[in-house]
């Protein structure tokens, strides 16, 4: 068992680096490729490599902008796979055939955009013009994942920091062990590893504010790395603080070559200013759907449709909260109207109207979940 007070020190120097960043300003690029080895990865020598989005991250304390845009070149890719789904489609409809209820097109690429300040988060999908409104107590699963300190190997927004592991080991929730310092990639490496089965290994660089360096997760079972991190670059900002500059993530690291290899590049960094508020919008065209997280088929959900394009800025989440709770009640509202019938009122002569309008209905809720079901 890890001794408490070296855990605390190492939560302490990693929690002291990380949130010494109040404010950045920052472009990355997000690559993926293939190296013959560890070590070619580790160099930046590829087999192949292939830029696969371009980020925007935008902090500013809560508030934050988020952008992960793919290339140019696999926005092309996305939509002629998308184009000739959709045509495949309409020619099977046409010629009678049925389509699966669900069925999955794989896309090279998507883009994902966040506007948050410190009560909403608006998560927004351009390719499905489509919209999530959070707010501070909803489950975003999908989150930020992609961002300097974090190629996806600390779960959405950072949740499964070593700050959150060594907390639970604290706790007593599970074991940690301290292995002292090990030399990983030419750097004096303080490993600790925690977790069920001491599955993810966590090394910080004392030297550099105890940036995190080193990260790996292995199968508790097999006891084969799933993947390992390394920051490979960092830069050293005013203040004594640290931030990386170049992550490379390995998949599968013991298995045979060549690897498949991921890498974040951030190519511009300002963490000295203060971004103005004005940054902080995201552009919403028309045709948006904005669903407010939380509901439920049974209870309803609230949601508002972006009927001409709108720049949302930080301070507007809290009206798109309330626009989305508003129109989602009328739509109930609406609903209910539409379907509750009075006997006295119709009498007999409007209930054959009433099921002609009804089987109309049904009918076009059917189609309307067998196109929601193939573009999910």
């Amino acid at each position: 068992m890890l001794d408490d007070q070296v855990l605390g020190v190492l939560e302490e120097g990693y929690l002291r680096n990380r949130e010494a960043f109040p404010d950045i300003d920052c472009r990355f690029d997000y690559a993926g490729g293939k190296a013959a080895t560890a070590e070619e990865a580790l160099a930046g020598r590829f087999i192949q490599k292939e830029v696969m989005n371009r980020g925007r991250w935008l902090v500013n304390g809560p508030n934050v902008l988020y952008e992960l845009l793919c290339t140019p070149e696999k926005t092309e890719q996305t939509e002629r796979i998308k184009k000739e789904t959709a045509e495949r489609d309409k020619k099977d409809l046409d010629s009678g055939k049925q389509l699966p209820d669900k069925s999955v097109v794989w896309v090279p690429c998507v883009d994902t955009l966040y506007l948050r300040n410190v009560s909403y988060s608006l998560r927004y999908g351009p390719s499905t013009l489509a919209a999530t409104l959070f707010n501070k107590t909803d489950n975003d699963g999908a989150g930020i994942r992609i961002t300097p300190f974090n190629l996806d190997f600390l779960g959405p927004d950072e949740y499964s920091s070593p700050a959150s592991y060594f907390r639970d080991a604290r706790a007593r929730q599970w074991p940690a062990n301290f292995d002292g310092t090990k030399r990983i990639n030419g750097v004096d490496t303080l490993i600790a590893r925690v977790g069920p089965s001491l599955e993810a290994t966590f090394g910080f660089d004392p030297a550099r504010g105890y940036l995190l360096v080193y990260f790996s997760y292995m199968n508790a079972e097999s006891g084969n790395a799933y993947l390992e991190a390394y920051v490979t670059e960092a830069r050293e900002c005013s203040g004594d603080r640290w931030f990386p500059m170049r992550t490379v993530v390995i998949d599968n690291p013991g298995s045979s070559p060549p690897f498949n290899v991921k890498e974040v590049t951030v190519l511009e960094l300002d963490v000295d200013a203060e971004p103005h508020a004005d940054r902080f919008r995201l552009e919403l065209p028309a045709g948006v759907h904005v669903v407010k997280a939380g509901g439920s088929e049974a209870a309803g959900y609230d949601w508002e449709e972006i009927r001409h394009r709108e720049t949302m800025r930080i301070d507007d989440l809290a009206a798109l909260d309330k626009r989305c709770v508003e129109h989602g009640r009328r739509y109930r509202d609406q609903e209910r109207k539409l379907f509750d019938t009075d006997g006295e009122t119709l009498g007999r002569s409007g209930s054959r109207s009433v099921l002609v309008i009804i089987t109309l209905l049904l009918a076009v809720a059917v189609v309307w979940l067998i196109v929601r079901n193939r573009r999910h």
